[in-house]
């Protein structure tokens, strides 16, 4: 659609409808691919980790408990009950 605004065939706002944005959204987005190139579409923050990541020790102390602790349990009462002690592994 992008594309297709830049070469003239469809309005911006066509392309908003089609597009379920905004006509300011996307003439920013139209505005940074003339300046900067096509790349400006794809999240600047593509290939790296999450800041939301667990952290591995905790990933390590879940996985341990839930092999001691908790092995007859299924996934969800697993993570249920770990989440009670405030550990969450997402």
């Amino acid at each position: 659609m992008l594309r297709k605004v830049l070469d003239g065939e469809i309005r911006q706002v066509d392309a908003a409808g089609m597009l379920a944005m905004s006509t300011r959204q996307i003439r920013r987005i139209v505005k940074r691919i003339r300046d900067e190139g096509d790349e400006v579409v794809i999240h600047k923050l593509r290939g790296e980790e999450s800041n939301r990541k667990t952290a591995s020790k905790v990933k390590d102390k879940i996985i341990r408990l839930y092999r001691k602790k908790y092995k007859g349990f299924g996934p969800t009462l697993a993570a249920s009950s770990l989440a009670c002690l405030g550990m969450a592994l997402s």
